[in-house]
């Protein structure tokens, strides 16, 4: 009776938490978040997570289910891993597909941009850039997120977590010159990857510069966090994405505009550490989780 109890309580918690992570994935805060990750999709992480809470049940039909409250929770865990594996794999590969792009594309000088796939490197210039809406930084592009501490209560230890409510992205038009002559890029719903953030945590109703125009924080909780991450004239950028137009403007085509702060060969080096971390991290990840889970389910894992 107590195995029935355990396994019903637990196909239970796993659809509701299923529901709220799928609801949670309709937001516009979560559509931000994967369209900055490579690889990462809203269907390809709600297939994840749907099949993670189903493979128990699959598992449990060729085994045995788990015969104690350990063992139940285990196979908690053992889902843990095998999602971070299949989203981890998943980065690391959409993370390989551009440093890809940026290989094939080349380096071709700002000045002799032609419409079609593009990648350049230079120099960051606007003459008028305006301010960015949280912290006032005079930049080209920026990207921004709202996080609020214990916005639905303390969990069942008391403790108080954060989590991300608002997020948004924006920017203006501005050149890259490598010194053979500038070319427009046009940042809309660009993948910004810059080093630093600025970072500020404030009483919910004292917000910095225009939070409260671009974003509503009634959104409650104690505190709120507020990430800001610019991208300012002068910075050094490799660019990767579609050219079009005379005189042409590079910008996001099939695949998101991607602006990367540094030189050429540090973001290929870059992109290429992320890729094999995430991909070979993954890898391990979902390997031990199916291997709990076969030994779990007394199940053979294949080899």
């Amino acid at each position: 009776m107590a195995l029935g109890y355990d396994v019903v309580l637990f196909g239970a918690m796993m659809s509701i938490a299923l529901l709220m992570l799928l609801g949670g994935l309709a937001t516009p805060s979560a559509r931000d978040y994967l369209n900055r990750k490579p690889g990462l999709s809203r269907g390809y992480v709600a297939l994840v997570l749907v099949s993670v809470v189903a493979l128990p049940l699959v598992l449990g039909a060729v085994g045995t289910f788990p015969g104690s409250r350990g063992g139940v929770r285990s196979v908690g865990f053992a889902m843990l891993l095998v999602a971070g594996g299949l989203l981890a794999v998943a980065y690391g590969a959409g993370t390989a597909r551009r440093w890809a792009a940026f290989r094939l594309r080349g380096d071709t000088p700002t000045g002799d941009v032609e419409a079609g796939p593009v990648s350049v490197t230079g120099l960051v210039e606007c003459d008028e850039p305006p301010a960015s809406p949280l912290f006032g930084t005079r930049a080209v592009a920026w990207e921004w997120t709202v996080e609020a501490k214990n916005r639905h209560g303390t969990n069942n230890e008391g403790r108080r977590a954060w989590s991300q409510a608002r997020s948004g992205r924006d920017g203006v038009e501005f050149r890259v010159d490598d010194g053979s002559g500038p070319v427009a890029v046009d940042p809309t719903d660009a993948s910004l990857d810059v080093a630093g953030e600025t970072v500020e945590e404030r009483d919910p109703g004292n917000p910095p510069g225009r939070a409260a125009d671009v974003a509503d924080l009634d959104i409650g909780g104690e505190r709120f966090r507020f990430r800001e991450s610019a991208l300012t004239p002068g910075t050094e950028v490799t660019v990767l994405g579609e050219a079009a137009g005379d005189p042409p403007t590079v910008r996001g085509g099939d695949d998101p505009l991607v602006v990367s702060e540094g030189t050429r060969s540090g973001t290929l080096d870059r992109y290429a550490l992320r890729a094999a971390l995430a991909g070979g991290g993954g890898a391990v990840l979902l390997w031990v989780g199916l291997g709990w889970f076969a030994g779990l389910f007394g199940v053979p894992l294949p080899v």
